[in-house]
C-alpha cells in the first residue's frame, strides 16, 4: 500500500510538472490548487483593455519627446546627402560628420548645449535620434587641468588648487590652423566612431584669459585670490568629476538603443524566414521554435527593462541638475555607474546572439551586425 501510494504520488507529480512544461500549448485552465501562483494567466490580447493597454504601452515607450526625435528622423529621410554610408573612408566619415552636426544646429535648430542645460531628458532624446543617423553625433569631449596658483601656499610659494575646467582654444577661427603652443596627434583609424576625431593634446606654454575658466566649482579675482564653496581638492575634483554623469547616463541610454535596434532586426527576421514544417504542410516560422525563442525572448525582455530603468536615470538626472541635492547625485553616480556597466556588456553580448540567429544574413553589412558593437 505504502509502495503503491508513494508511485502513485510521484506519478500525480510528474504529471504536473508535464502540465507546467507544456501550458504554452494548452488553453488556460483553471489554477492548481497545490501551485496557485503558477497558474496560467490570460494573454494579453484576451484581457479586456488589452487593446487599450498596448497603446499605452507604445505612447510610454515612445516617450514624451517623441515629436522632437520625429523632427530629426524626418530632417535625415529629406537629405541623403547626410546619411551615412554603410562604408565610408575615416577621412570622409568625419567631414560627413561635421556637416551633419553643423547642418543640425544651423538647419534644424538643434541647440544641444541649450537642452543639456534646460532639458537633459529632451537632450537624450534628440541624441539617441542623431545616433540613429551616425552615433559620432552623439559624443562629446572636454578637457580638464589643474589650476596652479602664485603666491597661494606656504610662504607665497605656488599652490595646486586641484583639477578644473577651462576653455582652450586650440585652432585659429579663420585659418583653423593649430595655435602656438598646442599639439594634436590623432587616434587614426578606429574600429567604430571614425565620425569623431579622437585624439591627444598637448600644451606648452598655452595661456588663457582668466575668463576662461569655469568657475562654478571655484573662482579666481582678478588680484588673483582663489575662493570656492568646496574646501578641499579632493571634494572639488569629485564635484568636477561629477559632471560626468552625464556622460555615463548617456552611454547607458544609447546602449539600450543599440540593443533595440539588434532586437528588432532579429525578430523581424525569425518572423519572416520559415524553415521546415510538418509533412506536406508550409515550413513554419523560425520565430516558432522554442529554441529561438529561448535566444530571443530575454533581449527582448530586457530591452523593455533596460528602457524603463534609463528612463527612470534619466529622470533622476534632470532633477538633479535642477536641486543639485546630494542624495539625488549619490543615487545617480551609483545607477549611472551600475547601469552603464550592465547593460553595455549584456548589449555587446547580445548583438553577437543576434548576429548567429539570422545565420548566413548575419554577416550582411546592410544588417549592421558588423558595426554596431563599435559604436
Amino acid at each position: 500500500m505504502a509502495t503503491g501510494s508513494a508511485a502513485g504520488e510521484e506519478s500525480s507529480a510528474a504529471a504536473r510538472r508535464l502540465r507546467r512544461l507544456s501550458l504554452h500549448l494548452l488553453q488556460p485552465a483553471p489554477a492548481d490548487r497545490h501551485h496557485q501562483p503558477l497558474a496560467l494567466a490570460a494573454c494579453g490580447h484576451r484581457v479586456e483593455g488589452g487593446t487599450d493597454v498596448a497603446a499605452a504601452l507604445a505612447a510610454y515607450l515612445r516617450g514624451r519627446h517623441r515629436a522632437a526625435q520625429m523632427r530629426l528622423f524626418d530632417f535625415f529621410r529629406a537629405r541623403p546627402d547626410l546619411q551615412t554610408p554603410i562604408e565610408l573612408p575615416t577621412a570622409a566619415h568625419r567631414d560627413l560628420c561635421y556637416r551633419q552636426l553643423r547642418t543640425l544646429v544651423r538647419e534644424a535648430g538643434v541647440r544641444p548645449l541649450t537642452l543639456m542645460a534646460t532639458d537633459p531628458a529632451e537632450y537624450f532624446a534628440v541624441m539617441e535620434a542623431a545616433g540613429g543617423a551616425d552615433i559620432s553625433l552623439g559624443v562629446k569631449l572636454g578637457v580638464q587641468y589643474r589650476l596652479i596658483l602664485p603666491l597661494q601656499g606656504k610662504g607665497g610659494e605656488a599652490a595646486d588648487m586641484g583639477i578644473h575646467a577651462f576653455i582652450v582654444p586650440i585652432r585659429d577661427l579663420e585659418t583653423h590652423a593649430v595655435l602656438p603652443g598646442i599639439e594634436i596627434n590623432d587616434c587614426g583609424h578606429k574600429i567604430g566612431l571614425n565620425g569623431v576625431d579622437n585624439g591627444a593634446l598637448r600644451f606648452r606654454s598655452v595661456r588663457i584669459p582668466r575668463d576662461n575658466l569655469l568657475n562654478r566649482f571655484g573662482d579666481v579675482s582678478r588680484d588673483g585670490k582663489y575662493t570656492s564653496s568646496l574646501p578641499t581638492i579632493n571634494k572639488r575634483f569629485a564635484a568636477t568629476l561629477g559632471e560626468l554623469v552625464g556622460g555615463r547616463v548617456g552611454i547607458a541610454y544609447c546602449s539600450v538603443g543599440v540593443l533595440k535596434v539588434a532586437v528588432t532586426i532579429v525578430v523581424r527576421y525569425a518572423l519572416l524566414r520559415h524553415q521546415f514544417g510538418p509533412p506536406k504542410q508550409p515550413e513554419i516560422s523560425v520565430l516558432d521554435y522554442q529554441s529561438h525563442q529561448h535566444k530571443l525572448m530575454p533581449m527582448l525582455a530586457s530591452s523593455y527593462a533596460f528602457h524603463f530603468a534609463t528612463v527612470q536615470l534619466v529622470d533622476k538626472y534632470s532633477e538633479m541638475k535642477k536641486t543639485n541635492d546630494e542624495d539625488l547625485i549619490a543615487d545617480v553616480h551609483v545607477l549611472s555607474s551600475g547601469l552603464k556597466a550592465y547593460i553595455t556588456s549584456y548589449t555587446a553580448k547580445s548583438i553577437s546572439v543576434c548576429r548567429e540567429a539570422c545565420g548566413g544574413h548575419g554577416y550582411a553589412a546592410v544588417n549592421r551586425f558588423g558595426h554596431i558593437p563599435n559604436i
